[in-house]
């Protein structure tokens, strides 16, 4: 028994002894290890803040006009800025930059000191390591290397931003979009569409309240963000003190439904930089920016239902849908190299106005729009210092589809998967007597058309309206015209009538098709699309501009 005991003790104080001795031999490689991954970690910081470096260090080299004289010059002096750093110049080289699409990115950037444009600046620093010194090891080098030329930049934006704008619909369908009841009055609502956002503040705002305080502009805008949170941020960047109240009381009302920011801009190069200090500002309708975020929160497909009532007419309901469903784009975009192309949505609206002013009785208009994506993408930049009339030309294909007097089912209607059917749509329902009616007009044309903006125009925030060459002006009359009438009778033999009730019946279209195309344009200029029509704006030019390249 004894024996046992012993033999018992033994073999504990074995396996401890064991233990001990493989704790020894592992102990060497894994606090090496964690070594290596606090190092790595480190250098990978090192790394991260060096490249800021090299792209402030890049831009500053292209500022001069002769930049294979002054480039280096320029960023040893960002350098100087921070000697502590310990950073050197590997090498800076200047080059030819060439903006054309139709050339590789890896090519565009060519080594040229005879017609500089462009400059590659390669940095390093020696880094200390904390613990990689336990691997025999104190120092590591990081290097950074970045491309900046001097482009001219310019924003672009497609969609009706609604200036001037004085009614109910442009609030109410904020609300629709929203699902709340967002209390909004005459008074707000033009103070949102008066009022204009500077996008660069917007994104250092939300950076500051909800990102890192090392984030570009452009990880603001590749990340996401609450509705609530995009409101505020838009307010607190409004131009207006009373856009900025009436944008923070909506914002207050909203949900904490997040959306991708770059569904509403695409800085380009800007998104390189920690801040826009150009004497440019990119600055951008409030109402369309909010118009574009609510409808952005819905996801691919965005719906909303309205109903108003306008004076000395009668009622009107609409229906919007709206999907993406084969190339999204956000509404704004800064654009050097004419690559980008921005659409509207594939939209749907349904408009049922209805009237009592008639003698023939209450007269209701049904009717269907389908608008297929309007684009617009940049041309052409004229950007010369010399010149005094510099501006930018417009690549633009307005919106085609049909507008219908009939009616579609609601399902349909909201499933963009499918192609609705229109049917004939009830003009007149009285107890003895039906008039239905069905029409339908198509809008084609899809040309290119070149719209240019001056550098007057662009300045004074001027908007172009772009139109196909079929498109009708008078869009309600146009359908009447054409309009199949089917009368309805609780077999009562009308004879000859019928001939006089359908005349009655066109006239009185005649009489309100100007109230009823008003509508209409005031629904589609809401809803940021028209038919056969594209509205365009330059936000900014900005020429010779330092820009991140590459």
């Amino acid at each position: 028994m004894i024996m046992a005991k012993n033999t018992l003790k033994s073999l504990l104080r074995s396996e401890s002894g064991a233990s001990a001795i493989l704790f020894s031999l592992a102990a060497p490689p894994l606090l090496g290890a964690t070594a290596i991954a606090i190092d790595f970690g480190m250098l990978y910081l090192e790394e991260r803040d060096l490249q800021g470096v090299a792209d402030a260090a890049a831009m500053a080299a292209v500022l001069p006009t002769d930049i294979p004289s002054y480039g280096e010059e320029k960023v040893q002096g960002i350098l100087d800025q921070s000697p502590e750093l310990d950073i050197r110049i590997v090498s800076v080289k200047p080059g030819k930059f060439n903006a054309d699409t139709g050339v590789s990115m890896s090519d565009r950037f060519v080594e040229n000191d005879d017609e500089a444009n462009a400059v590659e600046v390669q940095l390093e620093r020696r880094v200390p390591l904390m613990l990689g010194k336990l691997m025999g090891k104190e120092f590591s080098s990081v290097t950074a290397r970045a491309r900046a030329a001097r482009t001219d930049l310019v924003a672009f934006d497609l969609g009706s931003d609604l200036l001037g704008f004085d009614k109910n619909l442009p609030g109410r369908y904020l609300e629709a979009l929203a699902d709340t009841n967002l209390g909004l009055n005459r008074i707000e609502v033009n103070a949102i569409l008066g009022a204009q956002v500077d996008v660069g503040l917007f994104a250092e705002i939300l950076r500051d309240r909800i990102g890192d305080e090392d984030d570009t502009l452009g990880d603001v805008f590749s990340g996401e963000a609450s509705l609530y949170e995009i409101v505020s941020a838009m307010a607190a960047a409004a131009s207006t003190s009373d856009g900025q109240e009436a944008l923070e009381r909506i914002a207050n009302q909203l949900s904490d439904d997040e959306i991708a920011l770059s569904s509403l801009v695409n800085l380009g190069p800007l998104g390189r930089q920690m801040a826009d200090r150009g004497s440019d500002r990119l600055n951008v309708g409030a109402y369309m920016m909010l118009r574009a975020a609510l409808q952005n929160a819905q996801g691919d497909e965005y719906s909303a239902e309205i109903r108003t009532e306008i004076q000395s007419f009668g009622s009107v309901d609409v229906k919007i849908a709206g999907g993406q469903h084969t190339t999204s784009s956000p509404f704004l975009a800064v654009d050097p190299l004419k690559k980008i192309t921005l659409y509207t949505t594939e939209t749907r609206i349904a408009v049922e106005a209805k009237t009592t002013a008639q003698s023939i009785g209450a007269v209701k208009v049904p009717l269907y729009l389908e608008l297929a994506p309007a684009e617009a993408q940049i041309y052409d930049v004229e950007c010369d210092p010399s010149e005094s009339d510099n501006g930018v030309t417009l690549r633009v294909k307005p919106s085609i589809g049909s507008a219908k007097i009939g009616e579609v089912d609601d399902g349909d209607f909201y499933d963009f998967s499918t192609n609705p059917t229109v049917a004939k749509g009830t003009l007149i329902d009285t107890p003895v007597l039906d008039i239905l009616g069905y029409a339908d007009l198509s809008v084609g044309g899809d040309q290119n058309q070149y719209p240019r903006l001056s550098l007057a125009e662009i300045r004074a925030g001027t908007r172009k309206r772009v139109a196909t060459n079929d498109t009708v002006q008078a869009l309600i009359n146009s359908l009447i015209s054409d309009l199949d009438v089917e009368i309805r009778t609780l077999d009562i033999g009308l004879g000859r009538q019928s001939t006089a009730i359908e005349d009655r019946l066109l006239r009185g279209l005649a009489n309100i098709a100007p109230s009823v195309d008003a509508v209409l344009n005031e629904v589609t200029d809401m809803v940021g699309v028209k038919l056969g029509v594209a509205d365009v704006g330059v936000t900014s030019l900005s020429c010779g501009r330092p820009t991140i390249i590459g």
